[in-house]
């Protein structure tokens, strides 16, 4: 509930950024209260990246968002603390889960893995896993909060390969 204003104005910045972002490398997802725009595999990543941040940071200050950039990624979002973290305890805590697995692999994960940790801490019986998995592009804060790191998608792959033999065997 508490987004749901935010999905129109973020519905009117897509539109805006569309207008000002015209480009066949960069890549518009709407998602919801989040607009999140792509830049990976630009011709010049660094020029499409500081395109993307000055157009996002026009539209955030003139909506009182805020933006967040992640890896090859910048997200426009509301002011409030929304985000990966805010959507795992929202998730976990509404549907009373007593267990989480959360794998990432970019900033925009670490946050995730800080609000995990924190809700495993805040009762007792709560199991939590941060795994994140490893590649040239990881940031080093996720590596550092992570409980495990997985040596990329192979290995991503074959852990998920195992748990669900495990769930049938």
């Amino acid at each position: 509930p508490e987004v749901q204003p935010y999905i129109g104005i973020m519905q009117q910045a897509a539109v805006a950024a569309g207008v000002m972002l015209v480009d066949e490398h960069i890549h518009l997802e709407e998602e919801g209260p989040i607009l999140t725009v792509h830049y990976r595999g630009a011709p010049d990543e660094e020029e499409a990246r500081s395109r993307v941040i000055a157009v996002l940071g026009q539209l955030a200050e003139e909506r009182n968002l805020t933006v967040f950039e992640g890896r090859k990624v910048v997200e426009l979002r509301p002011p409030l603390p929304f985000g990966k973290g805010w959507s795992l305890r929202d998730v976990a805590t509404a549907r009373g889960l007593a267990s989480v697995v959360y794998l990432g692999d970019d900033r925009t994960d670490v946050e995730a893995f800080d609000a995990l940790l924190e809700w495993r801490e805040e009762a007792p019986g709560r199991a939590g896993v941060a795994l994140g998995v490893a590649s040239a592009e990881m940031p080093p804060a996720l590596a550092k909060v992570a409980d495990y790191l997985l040596a990329g998608v192979i290995e991503v792959q074959q852990l998920l390969l195992e748990l669900a033999g495990s769930l049938v065997g």
